[in-house]
């Protein structure tokens, strides 16, 4: 996102400029790269700097970066109370569905504990489905588990909740890493994934 009086307007315009990410090799730099390379904008030339979430507004303000990666609440704060303007969306195209987070278990514990493994995995694609499904419900429980009030709970705009494990979504990001250098040799992501996935 851009404040106001930013001379950016377009994705091309991010060339040079500096980014924050809240930890610099996450997965913000790795969907963001794709997503500006398929906007023709060359990922090679953004500065990415660490900044936490709780500076972001300020070192944005303060000139520290160029452009704001946000997420909600502060997508929708900085539009309301700054009239910031979107430039790109990092979770849209090639990053559509980008998986930023998962849950790991050890082989030995899952071949001890296979019907709590799939308890879970049931459990967890369900709420997917209900959060895909219920905006409502999603933005009634909102404030009570994070700092976010009841009338912004109603406007942001939600990320995408998956109620299926997708190894072609997983793959992507394996795949990516490997392109950014991350990774040294390539992992087959299915070989890691629990065989129980239905929801």
């Amino acid at each position: 996102m851009a404040l106001p009086d930013s001379p950016i307007k377009t994705p091309k315009d991010l060339e040079g400029k500096t980014i924050n990410v809240n930890v610099l090799h996450n997965f913000q730099e790795l969907a963001l790269t794709q997503v500006l390379k398929a906007n023709n904008v060359d990922p090679a030339t953004i500065k990415y700097v660490q900044v936490t979430f709780q500076n972001i507004m300020p070192s944005w303000k303060g000139g520290q970066i160029d452009a704001a990666y946000l997420g909600e609440p502060m997508v929708t704060a900085a539009t309301a109370t700054m009239g910031a303007r979107k430039i790109l969306d990092p979770a849209s195209g090639p990053a559509a569905e980008f998986p930023i987070s998962g849950y790991v278990g050890t082989q030995e514990w899952y071949d001890e504990n296979p019907k709590t493994a799939a308890a879970f995995q049931r459990a967890i694609h369900n709420a997917g489905k209900l959060m895909a499904n219920n905006r409502e419900v999603v933005a009634k429980v909102l404030p009570n588990f994070t700092q976010i009030d009841a009338a912004t709970a109603a406007t942001v705009t939600f990320p995408y909740f998956s109620s299926n494990d997708n190894p072609v979504r997983l793959q992507r990001v394996a795949d990516w890493m490997l392109e950014a250098k991350w990774l040294t040799k390539a992992i087959d992501v299915k070989t890691l994934m629990s065989p129980t996935t239905s929801g």
